[in-house]
């Protein structure tokens, strides 16, 4: 097999790389969601002077800034992996344009379909993982403060 028959291959593996490197938008939309939520808890707490749930939503604030800091680590990280390896996948489209008869054995042809395929695909699920994981605690965390906050509206109310 010629490796310009995998020109195809290559192309679709330089669109997959690049969008792995949008991955990024995906955390931070998760922590956006996070930061309002908070934002949100935090105002009602202010306004109906709710004291012993100001601790808690001040303790959750921390708990988000750290969660932040750490994903931004992550992200840079993922990010510098996902260039290297779309730098590679260019090379690689740039080699079946430039030489489109160079052979290729099956090794090779297999080796292609699964850096250009399914590594992105695998790196996309392990960075969704990740993310999904690092931000359970504090998901869960916050919808626990909410139901306290709602529940000392109540009372309050009464």
């Amino acid at each position: 097999m010629e490796i310009g028959d995998l020109s195809s291959i290559s192309s679709a593996g330089v669109g997959l790389f690049v969008s792995l490197a949008l991955i990024q938008v995906v955390g931070a939309g998760g922590l956006g969601r996070l930061r309002r939520k908070l934002t949100s808890l935090q105002d009602v707490v202010r306004t109906n002077r709710l004291a012993s749930e100001r601790a808690e939503v001040n303790r959750l604030n921390g708990d988000l800034l750290r969660l932040e800091l750490q994903l931004e680590g992550l992200s840079g990280a993922f990010l510098k992996v996902s260039v290297m390896l779309l730098v590679v996948a260019v090379l690689g489209f740039g080699l079946s344009e430039a030489r489109p008869q160079l052979e290729i054995g099956c090794f090779g042809v297999v080796s292609y379909y699964v850096f250009c395929l399914c590594v992105p695909i695998l790196l996309f699920l392990l960075a969704s993982y990740v993310i999904k994981k690092k931000c359970e605690g504090v998901q869960k965390d916050i919808a626990q403060v909410e139901g306290l906050v709602l529940m000392a509206l109540r009372s309050k109310r009464t």
